[in-house]
């Protein structure tokens, strides 16, 4: 174990210098640099995304794509040298960059408007930046996930047969590992059902850090929503929890198209990349979680947010070009191109600006009733509440799952311990003033 931790720690130290090195041997003058989390695929896509910036610009663009993005975030912004553009899928983390100081508002007009008039609640949130007092915008989604979801076979199955298959513990595709971000599969199975089960106020006020009974950690409602996570995942056996932890949580999504490896996954829009040719077809969460009636309070959505570090005219002219709705045909297409050559599909992006998903290539009707959530979600659409959580607080979250589900009985000192965590970390006061949207 020892070994082990030392060894990803080496790595992750590599990462970050790797990082630096790139910033102090070829600044970008005349062009932007930008980091983000995208690697393999998905960084290829969007190098293909960047490429189509240049062409019609001329500024070159220098991309990291690294799976430390934390680390080398840091490490860059600590050492005077961050990039100009960070794409981060953390609020909280923007959020802290904020209070440090550390961004640049975004000031610029899109077409139809500013961008919390283009992009809406609780996408765009103003923020305080260090002491100022005023508030402003500091980040957007470049490409979203929709959550509160659970995909199925539709060829094998449909929703008459969700009560059989809940009666069977091994149903449910399970894995928490995804490198130093484990466990976050099983925070969106906690977030999801506190959602469902006590609605979006409460889960707003869990969310932001509130000081407030009906919202802690330890209170009924997230106690509940942790049992009932663990009743579920775990009915098949507790060997299944543990196996879990060291099981990825992509390679579980894919058990979904192979036989009667698993046949329900609770998993956001992007986990369609993983299940091949299968016919995957998806139902509201509520329709399989207890304590709900069926009835689907709200859903969980997850984004990746650019947020500009350097202030730039390059810089500037880049986010503005990511924020404008219309380049949502350009990562359309250059998904579509991709998928054309390469081996293992990935499925069409979600965008939170709406009005071109139609154009999508290779949209199909899943695709169209995901997008069609998004853009006018029956019930509030809210953000994913340990990405909105203060870092610290989070990671302390992702490390709990996988402490309950090696051992259930622990559950009130795990909940003890993130009531003490939250109560020194939040900071309601400074936190995203919504996390989740209206409905009409």
């Amino acid at each position: 174990m020892r070994r082990g931790l030392l060894v990803g720690a080496v790595l992750v130290a590599l990462a970050v210098l790797a990082g630096f090195a790139v910033r102090l041997v070829f600044p970008a003058e005349r062009g932007v640099t930008v980091l983000a989390s995208w690697t393999r695929g998905e960084g290829e896509l969007f190098e293909r995304v960047l490429a189509e910036f240049t062409e019609e610009t001329g500024i070159e663009v220098d991309y990291q794509g690294t799976t430390a993005l934390r680390e080398v975030l840091l490490s860059e912004v600590d050492a005077g040298v961050p990039p100009d553009v960070a794409i981060v899928p953390s609020v909280g983390e923007l959020t802290e960059f904020a209070q440090r100081g550390e961004l640049t508002a975004l000031d610029f007009a899109l077409d139809g408007g500013s961008l919390g008039e283009v992009y809406g609640a609780p996408w765009v949130n103003e923020v305080r930046r260090g002491r100022d007092t005023r508030t402003a915008a500091y980040w957007f989604p470049v490409k979203v996930d929709l959550k509160s979801l659970v995909w199925y076979d539709a060829e094998a199955h449909g929703p008459a047969d969700f009560p059989r298959l809940l009666e069977d513990g091994g149903s449910w595709c399970l894995g928490m590992g995804s490198d130093a971000t484990s466990g976050w599969p099983g925070t969106d199975w906690v977030e999801d059902v506190l959602l469902q089960q006590a609605g979006p106020e409460v889960y707003e006020g869990w969310a932001r850090g509130e000081d407030d009974p009906s919202t802690a950690w330890n209170g009924d409602a997230v106690e509940t929503a942790w049992r009932t996570f663990g009743e579920l995942v775990g009915a098949g056996g507790a060997t299944r929890g543990v196996q879990s932890l060291t099981r990825d949580y992509g390679n579980a999504s894919a058990g979904l198209h192979k036989g009667p490896v698993c046949q329900l996954d609770h998993q956001g829009s992007h986990a369609r990349g993983n299940y091949g040719d299968l016919e995957a077809a998806f139902a509201p969460s509520a329709q399989l979680f207890p304590g709900t009636e069926g009835r689907q309070r709200g859903w969980q959505a997850g984004a990746d947010y650019a947020a500009m570090f350097r202030e730039t005219d390059e810089a500037e002219e880049l986010m503005a070009w990511l924020a404008a709705p219309e380049t949502q045909r350009v990562w359309s297409e250059a998904v579509s191109d991709r998928n054309a050559v390469a081996s293992g599909k990935l499925p069409p992006p979600l965008f939170a600006a709406s009005d071109t998903d139609a154009s999508v290539p290779d949209a199909d009707e899943v695709h169209d009733a995901l997008a069609a959530t998004l853009a006018d979600p029956p019930e509030p659409l809210c953000l994913d509440a340990s990405d909105v959580m203060p870092p610290a607080l989070r990671d302390a979250f992702h490390q709990a799952v996988l402490t309950f589900l090696a051992d259930q009985s622990t559950l009130p000192a795990i909940l003890d311990e993130l009531e003490t965590i939250r109560a020194t970390t939040a900071t309601p006061d400074r936190a995203i003033p919504s996390v989740c949207g209206e409905t009409d």
